[in-house]
């Protein structure tokens, strides 16, 4: 009686469940975060086949994305490896995740729900994360992931999230005593994992929200910025201070790399070398360096992605093919800043949209320095704010 009482008052049905585990194993399963999105995709087909029509929530962004299918199916086809090309493209079918969560987070209830289990999870796993680091069990935070990049690169949206809900949400919030507490263990793990790009994408992702509504204020946060560096423990000084040194060895792998990148795609202009492991390729066209230290070596020519999600596309689907990832994350950002609009502000609607168009500002700076569109776990997270972003709201307001 008591489940079938706390189902009927916050009105939730299969999908909601659903899309509730969708939102908790986000940021630490990704075995969990799929078989969760795909159960809500058959739920959602399901309750369409037996009304006999299903009509999707369109969201402004069809027709780049059927240019973008059509294109990477091209130059899959023009590949140097068009088979392992093909496959890697299942990566794309998780933008469905942006169309799932606009229609079935329509109502203020749900879209409340939704929100605070995938900000809980990413503070509860932030939490393990910091006490496995703790408890010397890791070098560096990476909670459940294998390495502490994907992690980052997971937690930079929700972070931006927490404290651009934090900030932006009126003072007689309920849940602003949480969103702190949220907030605060989200920031910590991500200086504590110690990833560079990570840094620069929380920094730019709340720097870009103040830039559109509040650009005074940017100076508070550099303020802000400086003085948390110079109160920092020695460790994390050490790794702040590092993003200024062009000599140091993981800068210059990304540095070399991003030089051969731009060499090696003289041969391939138009279509890429297709979605494929870029190893194998860059050691048979880019010849080593006897003068390279072995350290700088191994991760130049022996790690199949080339360090930036700019020039993955580029390597991957071409010119014309980066051109238009980069159109369709500018359509992505004006139909975010039109969202914002579209809502009464202040108001949680209005401050999750803002929230949600500063973590793709977050994102976006992240993926400049490694391969996160490459990553099942962090490009869904992105997909997420996407979706919550471009959601139509019951009452007819974006």
């Amino acid at each position: 009686m008591l489940i079938k009482e706390f189902l009927r008052r916050y009105n939730l049905n299969p999908e909601s469940i659903v899309l509730c585990l969708f939102a908790a194993f986000s940021f630490f399963s990704i075995a969990g975060t799929q078989i969760a999105l795909g159960l809500a995709f058959l739920i959602y087909l399901a309750r369409h086949f037996r009304a006999k029509s299903i009509s999707g929530q369109k969201c402004g962004l069809e027709l780049l994305l059927a240019g973008l299918f059509i294109w990477a199916l091209l130059s899959s086809a023009f590949s140097v490896r068009p088979a392992e090309s093909f496959i890697h493209l299942k990566h794309l079918l998780l933008i469905a995740t942006i169309y799932l969560l606009a229609d079935q987070t329509r109502s203020k209830q749900s879209i409340r729900i939704f929100v605070g289990v995938w900000l809980a999870s990413a503070a509860i796993i932030s939490l393990v994360g910091l006490l496995r680091y703790l408890a010397q069990d890791t070098l560096k935070v990476m909670a459940t992931q294998s390495t502490t990049m994907t992690w980052a690169a997971m937690l930079v949206p929700a972070t931006t999230v927490s404290f651009v809900l934090l900030f932006a949400l009126p003072a007689s919030s309920k849940i602003k005593s949480l969103l702190a507490i949220a907030a605060v263990l989200q920031l910590i793990a991500l200086f504590y994992s110690f990833v560079r790009g990570a840094y620069l994408g929380f920094f730019a992702g709340v720097g870009f929200v103040l830039l559109l509504r509040k650009p005074k204020l940017i100076f508070a946060l550099i303020a802000a910025a400086a003085l948390a560096i110079w109160l920092a423990p020695e460790s994390l000084q050490t790794r702040f201070l590092s993003i200024f040194d062009l000599n140091s060895a993981t800068t210059q792998v990304r540095l070399i790399q991003w030089r051969h990148a731009f060499e090696m795609i003289q041969s391939h202009p138009i279509f890429g070398f297709g979605w494929v492991d870029l190893g194998a390729l860059h050691r048979e066209m880019i010849p080593a360096d006897p003068a390279m230290p072995t350290i700088i070596a191994r991760d130049v020519f022996y790690i199949g992605h080339f360090h930036s999600n700019i020039i993955m596309w580029m390597m991957i689907w071409g010119l014309p093919g980066l051109v238009l990832m980069l159109v369709f994350f500018a359509r992505i950002t004006q139909l975010e800043w039109q969202a914002f609009r579209s809502h009464p502000d202040p108001s949680f609607e209005a401050a999750l949209a803002l929230g949600c168009l500063g973590s793709l500002a977050g994102y976006f700076v992240t993926g400049l320095f490694d391969w996160t569109f490459g990553d099942a776990e962090t490009v869904t997270i992105l997909w997420i704010t996407v979706g919550l972003a471009l959601r139509d709201s019951a009452d007819g307001t974006q």
